[in-house]
């Protein structure tokens, strides 16, 4: 800014910005003097940041009609100058991390954060749900920002549910709602979903407790060991058991039936000494499964190692 002729008294001209929420002057007024009334005036106008996306906003440098006592300059009023302030905000969420997670049955978490991107000028809402609530459930099912809070994250922690069933690492959507808000910029916006991997602590299988030192005699005396399953099957099991030397030991029962109901109760068996004549000594033998069947595939032709057990000898040569 420069006047084009020499005034005979000092010139004022005031500056006002028509948002200073958008463009700061840094100076209120320009003065020329007899002295210096050629010197060009460089007026350096920054933009001023917020945190909201509202976009390229425009606004306006206004010059004030100018002051002084040169009647040719007092009054005259100066073109103002149009000013573009450039945007630099995006409304968005960020979720972090969005993969990779890991959950376990015996309830171990995992947590990942939600932050916006940009100041919002109302509330927002996202709503999250777990996809498999027999695998994970998470700590929040709603999420609210405001525009004192849209920049800090907000923990969202995700934890394991317990099953008994062998069903292998199961992968979990934690899912997020279109965000609702007055704010067009963030009402309906959609946002990562989240994976979560819940790992699996079961395995099919048959225990027998306990499983060796079972002692019978030729005299009659009997000895206990009990069964039940490792884990939950999707159907009824049947065991076939049996005694693999019947000369040694019988069994009380030789087949028990396990439903997913009750497949964690043990069921008692009984082995009882089988008397000959003949001094053999003691003879160790064995007890075992001979066939399991079920539409589990997991536990439909499942191989358990036997039970062990001695006979002792009531004869003498």
């Amino acid at each position: 800014v420069q006047l084009t002729s020499r005034p005979e008294a000092p010139v004022v001209i005031k500056l006002i910005s028509s948002k200073p929420q958008e463009g700061d002057l840094g100076i209120a007024s320009l003065a020329f003097t007899v002295g210096d009334w050629n010197t060009k005036r460089t007026i350096v106008i920054t933009g001023v940041d917020d945190m909201v996306d509202d976009g390229d906003i425009p606004y306006t440098i206004r010059t004030q009609p100018a002051v002084s006592e040169d009647p040719k300059y007092n009054g005259i009023n100066p073109a103002d100058v149009s000013v573009i302030n450039i945007d630099d905000d995006t409304a968005g969420v960020l979720i972090d991390p969005t993969s990779g997670l890991e959950t376990t049955e015996k309830g171990g978490e995992t947590q990942f954060s939600i932050v916006l991107t940009s100041e919002p000028t109302a509330p927002v809402v996202i709503g999250l749900s777990s996809g498999d609530i027999t695998e994970c459930k998470v700590s929040h099912t709603v999420v609210e920002f405001t525009s004192s809070t849209w920049n800090t994250p907000f923990i969202v922690t995700v934890t394991g549910i317990e099953d008994s069933i062998e069903d292998d690492d199961v992968s979990v959507t934690i899912s997020t709602s279109a965000a609702t808000s007055s704010d067009g910029n963030y009402d309906g916006l959609n946002s990562d979903d989240v994976i979560v991997v819940n790992k699996d602590d079961d395995v099919a299988g048959i225990t027998f407790a306990p499983h060796s030192g079972l002692v019978t005699s030729e005299s009659g005396d009997s000895a206990k060991f009990t069964v039940v399953l490792n884990s939950e099957p999707t159907d009824n099991v049947t065991l076939t058991l049996e005694s693999k030397d019947s000369s040694e030991g019988s069994l009380s029962i030789d087949k028990l039936l396990f439903v997913p109901t009750h497949w964690n109760i043990p069921q008692t068996v009984t082995v009882t000494g089988v008397d000959d004549a003949v001094h053999d000594n003691d003879v160790p033998y064995s007890v075992g499964i001979s066939k399991v069947l079920s539409s589990d595939v997991l536990y439909n032709g499942l191989t358990v190692v036997d039970v062990q057990i001695t006979n002792t000898d009531n004869d003498i040569a």
